[in-house]
């Protein structure tokens, strides 16, 4: 094997590399549109789908797809160890909360902007927040609020608590409420 980094993303199939800094990630291979990003210490995969000046990816966390700029490649280390998502009980979590809920309050302190498809601090959307403050802790939430909504059970209003979170929209029977 090569020592230079470079060399090895020259065949990506497969190849499971970490980010050295954050990265924006698009959702074409335009790259004028952000999807969202990924913050240093992130995993993720390269396609075999590569264009001029993208290469299509997807984060190993959520499987979440994006392309990623050609010249960002270099900001890439090929992982030494396969992305593996931590286990955590609806106890633990909870036991969590405090910190996921000082992370928020940090993150409003800071100046900042909405970024629509913003993971990384100090620009956030509000789905990419929620799965930035998690993630100080160690739990991995998926990107959009469509898949946390999905990935959290459902609870009754009456039953709601600190730290759980409410997804608003069109219901198709009922407004949900999720808990973790």
């Amino acid at each position: 094997m090569s020592s230079n980094p470079k060399a090895k993303i020259n065949n990506p199939t497969s190849q499971e590399y970490e980010c050295l800094t954050n990265l924006n990630i698009y959702d074409s291979s335009e790259c004028n549109r952000l999807a969202t990003q990924a913050a240093a210490g992130r995993h993720l995969r390269l396609t075999s789908n590569r264009q001029e000046t993208a290469v299509e990816i997807f984060l190993c966390e959520d499987n979440y797809p994006g392309w990623l700029v050609q010249s960002d490649l270099a900001a890439l280390k090929q992982a030494t160890l396969p992305y593996q998502a931590k286990s955590f009980s609806q106890e633990q979590i909870k036991q969590l909360l405090p910190e996921v809920i000082t992370f928020i309050h940090n993150a409003m302190q800071q100046p900042n902007y909405y970024l629509w498809g913003g993971t990384v601090a100090p620009n956030y959307d509000c789905s990419g927040l929620m799965q930035a403050a998690f993630a100080s802790v160690g739990v991995c939430l998926p990107r959009d609020a469509y898949q946390q909504e999905a990935f959290l059970s459902p609870i009754s209003i009456g039953e709601l608590e600190p730290g759980d979170l409410v997804f608003l929209g069109l219901p198709k029977k009922q407004p949900m409420w999720d808990s973790i």
